[in-house]
């Protein structure tokens, strides 16, 4: 092989982006990569577009030549005097056991006194009287008396005002075209 040749091979590579472990498919995968940026119609140049077609044409029709040849490399021995380490054997890797799982915290709770009757224990877990500073609608929940906040409270409000609008809503209607159909209805059912 001439040095013309080769450095022709090596142009070629550099035109498709190969690299030492280069195969066929590698070549289409690059030349169709390359094709979509240099391609006339998407805004390339033709003379790249033409680069990439000698260089896959090339590859296509010589596809021994698409590795580089393989060149021998200098081994370098140890001098005599100094001995070769010895390699060490390789034991296998102990199995990693998982962490144990961490125990989950647990909310403080307070024993209860025992009481004397069953119905002592019922009268000791229900509050009696909501607290003081309530301020809104209350409701024993959980044990507990829940203050409702004044969201809820503005919301309660919203919709007794909306049933109080569809009530003005229905009088106005019977008063006005709903009578009539009303006492047609009654004369229907009940004739004096």
């Amino acid at each position: 092989m001439t040095r013309t040749s080769e450095a022709r091979v090596e142009s070629y590579r550099r035109v498709l982006g190969l690299g030492t472990d280069a195969t066929p498919e590698t070549v289409r995968i690059n030349y169709r990569g390359r094709m979509r940026r240099a391609h006339p119609d998407a805004g390339g140049s033709e003379e790249k577009a033409k680069a990439l077609n000698e260089a896959r044409d090339f590859f296509v029709a010589n596809p021994e030549r698409i590795a580089p040849p393989a060149t021998p490399t200098a081994t370098r021995t140890a001098p005599q005097s100094q001995p070769q380490p010895r390699p060490t054997p390789r034991t296998a890797p102990t199995p990693r056991t998982p962490p144990a799982p961490r125990p989950t915290p647990r909310p403080a709770q307070t024993p209860a006194p025992t009481p004397a009757t069953p119905s002592a224990a019922v009268a000791a877990t229900v509050p009696t009287t909501p607290p003081s500073n309530s301020g809104g609608l209350t409701a024993a929940a959980s044990g507990g008396w829940v203050v409702f906040n004044g969201a809820v409270r503005v919301l309660s409000y919203l919709v007794v005002a909306y049933f109080a609008l569809i009530a003005v809503a229905l009088v106005g209607w019977l008063l006005t075209a709903g009578l009539p159909w009303l006492r047609g209805i009654i004369a229907i059912a009940w004739p004096s």
